[in-house]
C-alpha cells in the first residue's frame, strides 16, 4: 500500500489526560485497527493549542500527521497577533466529530431566576452582575461580551483560569453567573448545586431539554458552540483525507464511541462534508474578530 507507510500522528494543543486527549485517543484506537498502522496522540500543550496547531501546519503534508482542532482554534485566530500559521488556509479540513453548547448558569440558590432578569438588573445597572470565565480571550469570555453587546447590557468579566476554578468562585458566591462547558456542569448540576438559565446554541441540548436558548428566553439570538474537528497540513492527498473521514465516520456510529461523547456532555456530528466544515471555522473566525474588535479586547 502507498498509504499510510509509517506511524501516524494525532497532534492537539492540550495537556495529557484531558477530555480532548482521551476523545483523540479513543478515534486514535479505531484508525490504527482499520489503516492496520500505528497511530499516536502527540499532546503538544500551550499557547492557547497555538504550538500543536503551529506544529502540524508546518508537517509534511504526507498524510502521517493530522491536528485536532477546538472551537478555540479559530479563537485563537482571532486573540493572537504572532500566529506563524493561517488558521484556515493552512489546513485540510476533514471532519467534525463532536459538538456541545456552552451552559449559562448560577447557584441554585441564586436570586437571578432567568436570563432576561439577569440582563434587565445589568441595563439598570451596569456591571452589577458578574459572571466568570476560564479565562480572557477563551470561548465563554467571548459569549459573554456576546451576550453583553447583542442585548445592551455590560455584565462584569471575571476571568479565573479554566472552568472548573470559575464553578468553585460561583458556588463560594463571588461572582453571579458562570459559562461553562458540559463536562464541568454535569457534576454540580446533577448535585443540584447549580442551575442552567440557558444554552448558547440555537437548538435546545439532549442532556437538558427543559432549558431554553439564549433566543428562546426573548434575547438577542445566539448561536455558539464548542466543537472538535480533525484536520491535516494544506496539501494532503484528497484520497487520504476521504479514507481519514471515512473511518472517523465509522468509529462515530459504534455505541463505545458514541457513549463516551455523551457522558462528556457533547454530541456525535455525522456526515459533515470538507467545505462545511472548513466554511464553520471560517466563519467563526471572523465572528470572534469581530466580538475582540468591538468589544476592545487586548489582543495577546
Amino acid at each position: 500500500q502507498s498509504w499510510p507507510t509509517k506511524t501516524i500522528s494525532v497532534v492537539h494543543g492540550f495537556e495529557a489526560g484531558a477530555g480532548t486527549d482521551m476523545i483523540s485517543r479513543l478515534l486514535a484506537g479505531h484508525l490504527a485497527k482499520a489503516l492496520d498502522q500505528a497511530v499516536i496522540v502527540v499532546p503538544k500543550p500551550g499557547a492557547g493549542a497555538t504550538i500543536g496547531a503551529e506544529f502540524v501546519a508546518n508537517a509534511p503534508a504526507d498524510g502521517h500527521t493530522f491536528l485536532v482542532a477546538l472551537s478555540s482554534h479559530a479563537i485563537a485566530g482571532a486573540m493572537r497577533t504572532s500566529l506563524r500559521y493561517r488558521p484556515v488556509e493552512d489546513f485540510e479540513w476533514i471532519t467534525m466529530v463532536h459538538e456541545f453548547p456552552l451552559l449559562l448558569g448560577v447557584r441554585t440558590d441564586s436570586p437571578i431566576t432567568d436570563l432576561p432578569g439577569a440582563v434587565a438588573a445589568v441595563k439598570a445597572r451596569p456591571e452589577s452582575v458578574s459572571y466568570g470565565s476560564a479565562g480572557v480571550g477563551t470561548v465563554s469570555h467571548l459569549i459573554g461580551e456576546l451576550l453583553s453587546r447583542s442585548n445592551g447590557a455590560p455584565l462584569l468579566h471575571v476571568p479565573f483560569k479554566s472552568d472548573a476554578t470559575a464553578m468553585i468562585a460561583l458556588l463560594a458566591g463571588d461572582i453571579d453567573m458562570v459559562v461553562l462547558s458540559p463536562n464541568t456542569a454535569l457534576p454540580q448540576i446533577k448535585e443540584g448545586k447549580v442551575r442552567i438559565l440557558a444554552v448558547t446554541t440555537a437548538k435546545r441540548w439532549s442532556h437538558l431539554p427543559a432549558v431554553p436558548t439564549v433566543a428562546e428566553t426573548g434575547l438577542a439570538a445566539m448561536d455558539v458552540s464548542s466543537y472538535f474537528t480533525l484536520a491535516a497540513p494544506a496539501g494532503t492527498p484528497r484520497p487520504v483525507l476521504e479514507r481519514v473521514n471515512q473511518e472517523v465516520q465509522n468509529a462515530l456510529r459504534l455505541p463505545d464511541v458514541r457513549t463516551r461523547i455523551e457522558q462528556i456532555g457533547s454530541e456525535v456530528v455525522l456526515d459533515r462534508s470538507f467545505d462545511a466544515v472548513r466554511e464553520r471555522v471560517a466563519s467563526d473566525l471572523v465572528r470572534w474578530q469581530q466580538v475582540v474588535k468591538e468589544a476592545g479586547i487586548v489582543r495577546q
